[in-house]
């Protein structure tokens, strides 16, 4: 969709959503426990969580949340369908891929989120990048619209970053949340940063984001669970014989 289109789209949302949502009611994080759940960080369930900020530079404060959450591609579909109630392009993600996914929520700031940018580590393959929103039957994720998204260097370079912009007229004002954001990738999690910026000030946030062991292939997983059900019964079978 070129930038034009998008910042049409961007101001009829405007319109419809009033700019409204806030953290009580845009709920990305409540999706964790749908999120993969293969070998997740130290303290965590699943790979899905909630990062707060709360920083000053020269009396400008930036105090808010990143939600995250890391789905496989079908669980995404399944939670998120007609994810574009203004748009006939729905965002759907790489088929076999896992989805990073965020949603900002600018609390008691002083000032308004304009870019949002997801570090993509180890030159991992990535693919799909956009923007996505949901309502009931389960939690809503709804927000303000970015103006645009897109990976940066442009492929085919192996990207550095994921990037949404929220300039005006998209800025994440305060007490306001972004739409989730979203991209795929075929490498599995780990647990890095973003970055949120207001008029060239920034904040670190940290999350989980592409890393450098890719996704094991179906065929794999089968050949895992034959393998640790021949050990588990070779186990049985020593402790039998004594």
């Amino acid at each position: 969709m070129a930038v034009g289109q998008k910042l049409t789209l961007c101001l009829a949302l405007i319109a419809v959503i009033g700019l409204g949502v806030t953290t009580a009611s845009a709920n990305l994080a409540d999706y964790a426990s749908y999120a993969y759940d293969v070998n997740p960080p130290v303290g965590y369930s699943t790979w899905a969580g909630s990062y707060h900020v709360d920083q000053t530079y020269g009396g400008v404060r930036i105090e808010g949340n990143l939600d995250w959450a890391v789905f496989e591609a079908a669980t995404f579909a399944t939670l998120f369908p007609d994810n574009h109630p203004l748009d006939e392009n729905d965002y759907v993600p790489t088929a076999g891929q896992l989805v990073y996914t965020y949603q900002l929520h600018n609390g008691d700031s002083s000032t308004s989120i304009t870019l949002h940018k997801a570090r993509i580590q180890d030159a991992a393959p990535v693919s799909n990048i956009g923007w996505f929103e949901h309502t009931a039957p389960l939690f809503d994720v709804l927000g303000q619209v970015p103006l645009d998204s897109y990976f940066s260097p442009a492929p085919p370079s192996p990207p550095a970053w994921a990037i949404w912009d929220f300039q005006a007229p998209c800025e994440i004002s305060p007490e306001e949340s972004s739409v989730g954001l979203a991209f795929c990738s075929s490498r599995e999690p780990t647990m890095g940063f973003n970055i949120s910026v207001d008029h060239g000030m920034s904040v670190i946030e940290i999350a989980g984001v592409p890393g450098a062991v890719p996704i094991p292939e179906p065929s794999s997983f089968i050949l895992l669970t034959i393998a640790a059900a021949i050990m588990g019964l070779g186990y049985i079978r020593c402790r039998c014989r004594k």
